[in-house]
C-alpha cells in the first residue's frame, strides 16, 4: 500500500476513487484497482524517503494512543473475545499510521496535485446528489420533514453517515479557500458545491466548526481588528443562514428549547432531538468515568456500561440502536482512562504547536475543525473517520523542503 502512494497522479486519483466515498459498489472491484496500482508502482515507478521529524513524531503519538486504547480489549477474561477486539480496532484505527507513513513517499507536487483531485472528487459528489436527489421538491416540505427526508435520502445514495459527508464537504472547502488565497482566487468557485451541500444536510456542529475555524485562514492577510470583524462577520453569515433556510432552522431551534439541555425523557417522537439525546450519554459516560477514572471499562466494556446506565432514563430513546459515547475525549476516557485522553490530548496539541510555529494556518485550521467534531461525533469508530482526519491533516503540512519551512 505504501509503495501505491508515490509521485503519480494515476495512482494517487485510482486511491482516492476507492478510498474516499463508496461509489463503486463491489468491495471485489475497489480491491483489484487497489492492488493493481500497488503491483504498477513496483514495476515502473522509484520513491525516495524523505525524513521528517514531525511525521515521525505524529506517527509515535497516534501508536502511543491507538495502542492504550485498542489494549484495554484484553480487560476481561475471555483471551479470544479480546484479541478480536483488538485486531478489528486495529483494523480502523491503524489506518491513521498507515496515511502517515504515506506522508513519507509525498512530494509537494504530488500533494497538490492530490488536494486538486480531492476538490473534483468532492463538487463531482455533489452534483451527483444533485442528479439523484429531487432537490427543489424539498423546500415544498415542512422544516423537519426536509430534514429527516434529505439526510435519509443522502445517506442512502453515498451509503455513508451525514457526519462523514459533511466532514468531507467541510475539508474540500478548507483546501479550496486555501488555494484561492495562496494561487488563484478562481479555486473559491470550487468551494461553492460542497457548501451548498453541506447546508442542505444541515449538521449542526460540521457547520459551526466550519464557521469558526476558516476565518483563520486569512489571518495572515488582516490585522487583528480586521481578523476579528472577519469573525464577527462569519458568526453574523452563519446566524443568517440559520434563520433564512428552514431545515437549518429546524436543527438549530431546539437548541433553545430547555428539554434539549437535560437527558431525555418520555415519548421518542414529541421529547427527543439529536442534542439531549447526545446529552443523556454525556450523562452516562460522566458517571461510569467518575467510577473508574484512571484506567477506565475498557474497549469492550465500554458500550455494555453505557447500555446498562441508559436504562436508568425513563424513556425508549436509547433502545433502537447501541449508541456510542459520541465524543471522541470521553471515548478515550471511557476505554483507557487518563493515560489514553492524555495521549490524545497530547497528538492535538503537537498539531497545535508545529502549525503556530511555522505559521501553518490552513493545519491549525483543520486540526481545530475535528477538535470541535471530536466533541460531539466518534470520528475514529470508523476507517472514513480514520481517512479524513488522516488526510486532512497529512494534505495541510508543509513539506520539510518548502521554502516558507526552511526560512
Amino acid at each position: 500500500m505504501i509503495r501505491a502512494f508515490l509521485n503519480n497522479y494515476k495512482l494517487n486519483l485510482f486511491f482516492l476513487l476507492n478510498a474516499t466515498f463508496i461509489l463503486i459498489p463491489t468491495p471485489n472491484i475497489r480491491s483489484i484497482i487497489l492492488i493493481s496500482s500497488l503491483i504498477l508502482s513496483f514495476f515502473f515507478f522509484k520513491s525516495n524517503i524523505i525524513y521528517d521529524k514531525r511525521i515521525s513524531i505524529l506517527i509515535i503519538l497516534t501508536s502511543i494512543y491507538n495502542l492504550l486504547f485498542t489494549i484495554s480489549s484484553f480487560f476481561i477474561s475471555d483471551f479470544s473475545k479480546a484479541f478480536s477486539s483488538f485486531i478489528s480496532t486495529w483494523e480502523t484505527r491503524g489506518l491513521i499510521i498507515l496515511i502517515l507513513i504515506f506522508a513519507y513517499f509525498q512530494q509537494k507536487k504530488t500533494k497538490d496535485v492530490f488536494i486538486i483531485i480531492f476538490i473534483i472528487f468532492l463538487n463531482f459528489i455533489c452534483l451527483y446528489c444533485f442528479y439523484k436527489l429531487p432537490i427543489l421538491s424539498y423546500f415544498s416540505m415542512s422544516e423537519w420533514d426536509m430534514v429527516h427526508r434529505f439526510i435519509s435520502d443522502i445517506t442512502n445514495l453515498l451509503k455513508q453517515h451525514q457526519i462523514y459527508i459533511s466532514i468531507g464537504l467541510c475539508l474540500s472547502i478548507f483546501f479550496s479557500v486555501n488555494l484561492s488565497l495562496t494561487q488563484s482566487k478562481l479555486y473559491i468557485l470550487s468551494s461553492f458545491l460542497p457548501l451548498i451541500l453541506l447546508l442542505l444536510i444541515a449538521s449542526k456542529m460540521a457547520i459551526i466548526s466550519l464557521f469558526i475555524t476558516l476565518p483563520l485562514l486569512i489571518l495572515h492577510i488582516y490585522s487583528f481588528k480586521k481578523f476579528i470583524s472577519v469573525i464577527l462577520l462569519s458568526l453574523f453569515s452563519l446566524l443568517i443562514l440559520i434563520f433564512s433556510l428552514p431545515n437549518i432552522k429546524a436543527r438549530f431551534n431546539h437548541l433553545t428549547e430547555v428539554k434539549t439541555w437535560s437527558p431525555p425523557q418520555g415519548d421518542w417522537h414529541l421529547n427527543i432531538n439529536s442534542t439531549n439525546m447526545r446529552i443523556g450519554i454525556w450523562y452516562c459516560a460522566a458517571k461510569i468515568i467518575k467510577n473508574n477514572p484512571l484506567y477506565g471499562v475498557g474497549n469492550i466494556n465500554k458500550q455494555s456500561s453505557l447500555e446498562e446506565c441508559y436504562k436508568g432514563y425513563n424513556t425508549t430513546a436509547y433502545d433502537d440502536f447501541q449508541y456510542n459515547s459520541h465524543n471522541q475525549y470521553l471515548e478515550s476516557l471511557l476505554a483507557a482512562g487518563i493515560p489514553c485522553l492524555i495521549s490524545f490530548l497530547s497528538l492535538i496539541s503537537y498539531l497545535i504547536y508545529i502549525s503556530i510555529k511555522e505559521k501553518n494556518l490552513l493545519l491549525l485550521s483543520i486540526n481545530l475543525f475535528f477538535s470541535l467534531e471530536f466533541i460531539v461525533e466518534n470520528i475514529f469508530e470508523h476507517q472514513i473517520g480514520c481517512f479524513f482526519w488522516g488526510f486532512g491533516i497529512i494534505l495541510s503540512m508543509k513539506k520539510i523542503n518548502d521554502t516558507s519551512l526552511e526560512n
